[in-house]
């Protein structure tokens, strides 16, 4: 049921906004095997917060390497089909305003250096947010491309959603999982192997 007014129900109001949706199979393993290889031929560099931090705070809260990718000859069919899912998914479960979104971080997060991200959100609150974010971050996602449990261990997504301890979703290889980007959330460090995703972030006006 669509949210449309004040309420005095609880149950009614706490299903208004869903903390995380999971979408599965939209690419086949052939697919997903393509995007691998062309991920694999990109020169990463290290991953660094938004935010203005002391040079110990970034290297002990972010351990990861990225590549920015951008839609071309190569890549633009992954686009393409992201943009119908995050247009299906938002539709059903989130009902934001959005405008759209640029480019798509791969990230790999690498046992040898103890990969990770700690807790953080994705939006920026405040006045003055860094010149990279021109426009407001609202929906956030993060396309699994390795497999839990087989291709790394730890590394799992986490949401401190409720003072029952984080919320863990169940993701696979080629899961994409959304949320909205103000819920604060981590990558826990992986303890094997080498965690592989494509992550993105869909802008759109402020929330009102």
């Amino acid at each position: 049921m669509e949210y449309t007014g004040i309420s005095n129900f609880t149950n009614y109001r706490s299903r208004a906004l869903e903390t995380f949706i999971t979408a599965n199979d939209v690419f086949t393993p052939d697919e997903l095997d393509k995007i691998c290889e062309i991920m694999s031929r990109k020169e990463l560099f290290m991953g660094q917060v938004a935010i203005e931090q002391d040079e110990e705070i970034l290297k002990n809260s972010r351990k990861s390497n990225i590549a920015w990718v951008s839609p071309d000859e190569e890549t633009v069919w992954i686009f393409r089909r992201l943009n119908k899912v995050i247009e299906d998914v938002n539709n059903n479960h989130f009902n934001f305003v959005l405008n759209g979104y640029d480019s798509l971080q791969y990230t790999e997060y690498n046992a040898k250096y103890e990969g990770k991200y700690d807790y953080h959100i994705d939006s920026f609150l405040g006045a003055n947010p860094p010149p990279t974010m021109i426009e407001f971050r609202k929906l956030s996602f993060t396309f699994l491309l390795s497999e839990p449990e087989v291709d790394y261990k730890g590394g799992q997504m986490e949401f401190l959603v409720s003072h029952n301890g984080p919320a863990v979703p169940i993701m696979k290889k080629g899961s994409i999982l959304f949320f909205p980007s103000f819920l604060l959330h981590r990558v826990a460090e992986v303890t094997e192997g080498k965690r592989k995703s494509l992550v993105g972030w869909v802008t759109g006006p402020k929330f009102r």
